[in-house]
């Protein structure tokens, strides 16, 4: 195993080996796992964070590979074939691995330079895709260098090796190991390409997310915005004020969006909330007539809320309903961005604009992560997960995540308090988790004793109101 080790790693930089040694059975077995599990890992990075395992692409991974080496072993003779057909797997392993690399780099350039042109996207995996090609062509020419020193034509053989795996992945069956948002499953025959070509993309019976024109809704944000903002109450001296920001950051279930505007009316019945409320949420549908949820407006969004409030008399409530990971919140809008809003963002711009009173709720998976860099006296956090687990209910069919559905439509009442609410969530979630058979995801909370305080007359004067409404009602 470790001379065929070094045959693959002499081969990766380029450089033949003399006269390598044949291998044997429990190398070639394990050159193979390794191809399996380096090409597993590709494919659950590309499927991204809310990756899903599909058990039929495991049988699949294993006939691809399966066909691959016998394609090798067709290209050398029989004495060298072992040798050959380990190294080879060994080669595809570090292929897939850095095929994760690069597929993380572009990702993350990505998302981290929404201002990139359009073209550069297009043009930055073209150019990794075609130097991680050059350099596995290379690498297989040395290899064939190697074991075949004698035979001519090897780099016309290195073109006939590739060809023929190309055709080999084009024409036979493969369903994936794991699917995501952006990926289609399976891939069953050369039909399936033509199909693809002529209706733009895979057919595989599951709801295409919309995409958006990038430039479009960046050029519309900044009057939609001052729209938004400019229908803010103004702060009453003397009285607590609370001003809200939604936040629906993922555009790949609409659950979100129906979540982030149940939620905030929950939430206006227990605290006074009108005309201080602003929307920002990554639906497709509403892209060109509403706020985004970005990075850009969120900050924008807090540092005008500051201007009008009495920074350290009024409360900031923050409510962000999206997928998660332990990275924080993800904000993307199909077509437009992909991006994740942290705990340190999100610190970082309650610290600047000198925001003292903060009531942040988090409704996504691992958003535990939030509790500690938020934490204080005057903070009350309420997460719908610790910050090592996922929390449960995000697709299309849903009104509610788990969460949403406990905390906010069942729980949160006129004349309770919200760690009331969270309490009694808290413990329905546990249930109905146990119920369907899930990981406890086990929900969040942090009360800050000043700021518990400061909300509790607010609690009962809109009780009041809740209370003398229905009586005029009666």
């Amino acid at each position: 195993m470790l001379k065929t080790l070094k045959v693959t790693l002499r081969a990766a930089v380029w450089k033949s080996t003399r006269q390598p040694e044949p291998a044997g059975l429990a190398a070639l077995i394990l050159c193979t796992l390794a191809a399996l599990c380096a090409g597993l890992v590709l494919q659950y990075a590309m499927a991204g964070a809310h990756a899903r395992f599909v058990p039929t692409g495991i049988n699949a991974s294993v006939a691809s590979l399966a066909v691959a080496m016998a394609i090798s072993a067709f290209f050398v003779r029989a004495e060298n074939r072992s040798g050959f057909v380990a190294a080879i797997m060994l080669l595809s392993a570090i292929f897939s691995l850095l095929g994760v690399a690069d597929f993380i780099t572009l990702k993350y350039a990505a998302s981290a330079s929404q201002t990139m042109p359009r073209w550069a996207l297009l043009a930055l995996p073209m150019l990794w895709f075609a130097i991680w090609l050059g350099w596995w062509s290379g690498a297989v020419y040395t290899l064939l260098r190697s074991f075949e020193p004698g035979r001519r034509y090897t780099l016309l053989r290195t073109g006939a090796l590739w060809v023929a795996m190309l055709l080999a992945s084009f024409a036979l069956p493969f369903d994936f190991a794991f699917s995501g948002p952006d990926t289609r499953y399976p891939i069953g025959n050369p039909w399936d390409y033509i199909q693809a070509y002529a209706n733009k993309g895979i057919d595989d019976g599951t709801p295409k997310v919309p995409r958006v024109n990038r430039a479009e809704v960046e050029l519309a944000q900044p009057a939609l915005l001052d729209s938004a903002l400019a229908g803010l109450a103004p702060q009453i001296k003397g009285k607590t004020d609370i001003y809200a920001v939604g936040l629906a950051g993922s555009s790949e279930q609409d659950v979100f969006g129906k979540e982030m505007n149940g939620g905030l009316d929950a939430l206006a019945r227990v605290f006074p909330l009108e005309s201080r409320v602003v929307h920002l949420s990554n639906q497709v549908e509403t892209a060109g007539s509403a706020p985004v949820a970005s990075r850009q407006n969120f900050a924008t969004a807090v540092h005008a809320i500051a201007k009008l409030m009495d920074r350290e008399e009024d409360v900031l409530l923050l409510f962000m309903t999206s997928h998660g990971s332990p990275a924080g919140v993800s904000l993307s809008l199909a077509g437009a961005f992909y991006t994740d809003l942290s705990p340190a963002d999100i610190a970082g711009v309650l610290d600047r604009e000198g925001i003292v009173n903060r009531i942040v709720i988090v409704s996504a998976c691992y958003s535990g992560v939030f509790l500690k860099p938020l934490s204080n006296e005057h903070t009350i956090i309420m997460t719908a997960a610790d910050d090592v687990h996922p929390s449960f209910g995000c697709s299309n069919e849903r009104e509610w995540t788990y969460f949403g559905d406990a905390f906010f439509h069942r729980s949160l009442h006129p004349g309770r308090t919200i760690e009331q609410a969270f309490l009694e969530a808290k413990t329905a979630i546990a249930q109905w988790e146990t119920r369907d058979g899930l990981t406890h995801s086990n929900p969040q909370g942090y009360f800050g004793q000043a700021l518990t305080a400061k909300l509790a007359p607010l609690y009962l004067e809109k009780a009041s109101k809740s209370a003398m409404m229905s009586d005029t009602d009666r």
